[in-house]
């Protein structure tokens, strides 16, 4: 029989046959637990040892013993909450009675959390202790998984500590080929790593970096406190010349991913740049700066995040389908952007189509961390009508607030748990109808996200004429989406539902997007840079995003 040994079966202890009366049992339970382990692969935990008893009919001094020897095997590992977990199956295990391959599955861990920009260029590791804490195993592996990286330039040791080195897009010395290389300019050099996981700048920054990985080329960054390091790591304003003449025809273009805010001497690095007769990229993430001069010369393209002409999208596109009503989908938990959104969106709709409105429910954002507090209350009842159809929802979810804050959990905001968003939903589905009896105790495993987003649901279904909701990004319209199905109102008939959308990841829902077209803003970037024939725009120089819709249902369809 075989074990499995990261992810690789191995042989099984033979001599497990004792001469009691339950080695037989034992025996056979050894075997059919090797068996099912070897058979499922995707198996990381056989229960506890009361259900092993249960399900293999043996007693549990039989099932202990036979579980000991798999142990001692190093086939599986006894949690302490009495759970029997596989070995090699999941990276929270103690990996010692592991191969020598461990140390690699952690050299590849680390790497991976370098490569994402967790762990940024020049910064220190955590403690050789922390990691093996936090990886759950001994301190020697975590040494030799170190040495691998070390010796594959991705860190050094340096003063006791291991220190990030060049991470394999931005190291020379990985690329024995000379490929052609292009400088990115951020605030630090960090900078295009945070770009990169920012919901409003995540597509520009993924398209712009699949078309560097498709063609070959190799990113640098840049920043202005920065020196060419001897690695080529990065590089700073004051030696950009001599970077240049040292990569020649190598050195092809600059992306400069900063604002006049990051960097007072944005103009500096336009100037220099092109004076090297480099082409220059300006990837403006707030489309309101303008560099006097620059849009005219050849060299320079201006890639400007307006949104306006996704608004106007919109805007046209639910007038399209019939609609002078819609309401915005968004509880301004956070500020700043959502709260933009919606008030643009509120302005532009007049003049794209005349008789439009949009209903934006109050801001909640001044709320805090409390839900039962005052401002909350008076908010929600401030609408709250008589002969609403949702008074009784509205009442029963105040009445509860006290004892749904007790059992909220204190940590996160995802609502990715579906058997916690299904009962929530389920209960509120009977208050919506009328039945204002639902304990709403009992939904122990809440989220705080998907309370605070209770009250702007509740206040849009006020508006009866309401014909169409639109959500400010893919997690408000998550939201909306459930709620809506919750409350009975078939989307694509009664009410149409609306995103915007940059296509960070896979709409998991059928919700009908306006994708703002960043991607095709990083991929012209690119080919700019590269020195590709590219349309300009009007006026030249300024690059605007093309907006489109992309239909997934959810809305009427076109007359």
């Amino acid at each position: 029989m075989q074990y499995i040994d990261m992810g690789r079966p191995k042989k099984i202890r033979k001599d497990v046959v004792g001469h009691t009366m339950e080695s037989s049992a034992i025996e056979t339970l050894i075997k059919a637990l090797s068996a099912r382990i070897e058979e499922d692969v995707s198996l990381t935990c056989l229960g506890s040892v009361s259900e092993l008893c249960r399900e293999n009919n043996v007693s549990r001094h039989a099932a202990e013993i036979a579980l000991d020897y798999l142990c001692n095997d190093g086939v599986i590992a006894m949690k302490a909450d009495d759970d029997i977990r596989v070995v090699g199956r999941d990276e929270t295990l103690s990996l010692e009675a592991l191969s020598g391959k461990c140390a690699a599955l952690i050299a590849r861990m680390l790497e991976e959390r370098i490569r994402s920009g967790e762990l940024g260029v020049d910064s220190a590791l955590p403690s050789v202790r922390r990691l093996s804490d936090h990886y759950n195993v001994p301190c020697q592996v975590l040494y030799a998984a170190l040495e691998i990286l070390a010796e594959e330039k991705v860190v050094r040791h340096e003063n006791h500590s291991w220190i990030v080195g060049a991470k394999p897009l931005v190291s020379l010395e990985r690329f024995p080929s000379d490929p052609p290389v292009m400088l990115v300019v951020g605030a630090h050099k960090n900078s295009w790593n945070h770009l990169g996981k920012q919901e409003r700048t995540a597509s520009f920054c993924r398209s712009f970096n699949e078309e560097v990985e498709r063609n070959g080329f190799m990113l640098m960054p840049a920043a202005p406190n920065s020196r060419l390091n001897d690695d080529g790591s990065a590089v700073g304003l004051e030696g950009l010349p001599a970077f240049a003449r040292e990569l020649g025809d190598r050195y092809r273009g600059t992306l400069i991913a900063a604002t006049l805010a990051d960097i007072p001497s944005l103009t500096k690095w336009f100037e220099t740049c092109i004076g090297l007769g480099r082409p220059v990229v300006w990837f403006d993430r707030y489309g309101r700066e303008k560099i006097k001069g620059m849009k005219e010369h050849e060299l320079f393209l201006h890639c400007r995040f307006d949104e306006d002409a996704a608004l106007r999208l919109a805007v046209d596109f639910l007038a399209r389908l019939g609609h002078r009503k819609a309401g915005y989908g968004c509880a301004y938990r956070w500020g700043g952007w959502e709260r933009v959104r919606g008030e643009r969106l509120q302005r532009i709709a007049p003049s794209v189509c005349p008789g439009f409105e949009f209903v934006i429910p109050p801001a909640l954002e001044r709320l805090g961390g409390r839900l039962d507090t005052p401002a909350m209350r008076d908010i929600v009842a401030r609408f709250m009508q008589e002969t609403s159809p949702v008074t009784k929802a509205i009442e029963h979810f105040l009445d509860h607030l006290d004892a749904i804050e007790e059992l909220v959990q204190p940590r996160g905001l995802s609502i990715d748990h579906d058997s916690t968003v299904t009962r929530i939903i389920s209960l509120f589905r009977i208050a919506l109808s009328g039945g204002a009896t639902v304990p709403l105790e009992t939904a122990s495993e809440a989220q705080k996200h998907f309370l605070y987003f209770t009250p702007l649901f509740l206040y849009l279904l006020q508006h009866s004429d309401l014909q169409a909701i639109v959500a400010p990004n893919d997690a408000a319209a998550r939201d909306l989406y459930r709620w809506i199905s919750a409350a009975g109102k078939p989307l694509g008939r009664e009410l149409s539902l609306l995103s915007f959308d940059n296509y960070r990841e896979p709409q998991p829902l059928p919700v009908t997007t306006i994708d703002f077209g960043f991607d095709n803003l990083g991929r012209t970037a690119f080919h700019f840079l590269r020195g590709d024939p590219t349309v300009l725009g009007n006026p030249p120089g300024h690059l605007p995003a093309r907006p489109h819709v992309v239909r997934r249902g959810s809305v009427k369809p076109l007359p």
